[in-house]
């Protein structure tokens, strides 16, 4: 049975990051009218939720065309990581930043998800959700607009308004992580019975493009289990670089069994949409022997574009087995 939990919250997630009509003039912005631009400071912008409540999910954007400074490069670039713990996938985006074009605004997205399957992955506020690094006039910040929503325990909608942003400048903090993200092998157990580690890819055979999608893999317990082994944790997967998007997943049974049958289960949202065929996720598996993709027994649950029309039929996902890892 698919999670409707987790593909609640990603359907959510989707619908709320549909673009508005900007101000870009093609020219960029000078910022705020009052600041002086000869001020430069380097500071660190804490968005942080003051409310004593459970967060499940968080969407912000944040306009700042009347600021002056920089919080990163066009694209991608953005100096922000998020700061809660556990969260499963995360999207940050400048929509663009110095230079803007026509119909474009100066502002970025921050996101993070925690939509699973237990509630040990709900994080209780007060608690910091995003920091970035911030490069201008810090005076200017106060032009600085935010919009988005908040989501709590059993999908409720929070007060965004308990959403504030703390400033602190006098020079960057000396590690300054970013979103972006690195490969790392997660080690499954400690002794001589542990097996090795795999990566199992997951691919869109279908030349569609997708706004959400979500399937179940069925496995056998003797052929292995996905990574973190069965304490309730998300599965450690990696959704591919080139999507813009965020991920939910689980593995049941939950503690993990033996003599059964297991069950992984995946929901993606791709911002923008993704198109096949292409692969879509990869996931850390351990095994004593190498696993074969007919091991797994794939079946779509949801799939749509990014108007939610369902696809009829179904696209297809296959497996692909990589490693053992090193």
């Amino acid at each position: 049975m698919p999670n409707p939990r987790t593909l609640t919250t990603l359907c959510i997630s989707l619908a709320a990051v549909a673009l508005v009509a900007g101000c870009g003039d093609g020219q960029g912005s000078t910022g705020s009218a009052t600041a002086d631009p000869t001020v430069v400071e380097q500071c660190t912008v804490i968005f942080r939720y003051e409310a004593d409540v459970l967060v499940d999910a968080a969407d912000v954007w944040a306009e700042y065309g009347g600021v002056t400074g920089s919080f990163g490069g066009n694209g991608g670039a953005l100096r922000c990581r998020h700061r809660t713990p556990g969260v499963t996938g995360s999207y940050m985006q400048n929509q663009c930043d110095d230079v803007c074009a026509q119909g474009e605004q100066r502002r970025f997205l921050l996101r993070f998800l925690l939509g699973q399957s237990t509630d040990a992955n709900i994080v209780q506020g007060p608690v910091d959700l995003f920091e970035c690094l911030f490069e201008g006039n810090p005076a200017s910040l106060s032009e600085l607009n935010m919009s988005g929503s908040i989501v709590g325990h059993g999908l409720d909608p929070l007060p965004f308004e308990a959403l504030q942003m703390n400033v602190s400048c006098g020079g960057w903090p000396a590690s300054t992580s970013t979103s972006t993200t690195t490969s790392t092998v997660p080690s499954g157990c400690e002794g001589d019975s542990c097996g090795d580690v795999y990566r199992v890819d997951f691919i869109l055979d279908d030349a569609i493009t997708f706004g959400a999608l979500q399937w179940e893999a069925r496995f056998a317990d003797d052929v292995g289990q996905f990574l973190p082994l069965g304490d309730g944790t998300p599965v450690q997967c990696e959704i591919d670089g080139s999507i813009n998007g965020l991920f939910a997943t689980s593995q049941l049974p939950l503690p993990l069994c033996d003599d059964c049958e297991r069950q992984l289960n995946v929901g993606i949202v791709a911002i923008g949409g993704a198109t096949g065929p292409h692969r879509v996720i990869s996931c850390w598996f351990e095994a004593d022997e190498s696993p074969a993709p007919s091991d797994f027994a794939v079946t779509v649950v949801d799939a749509s574009d990014l108007s939610f029309n369902v696809f009829q039929p179904a696209p297809v996902i296959s497996v692909q087995i990589i490693g053992p890892s090193e």
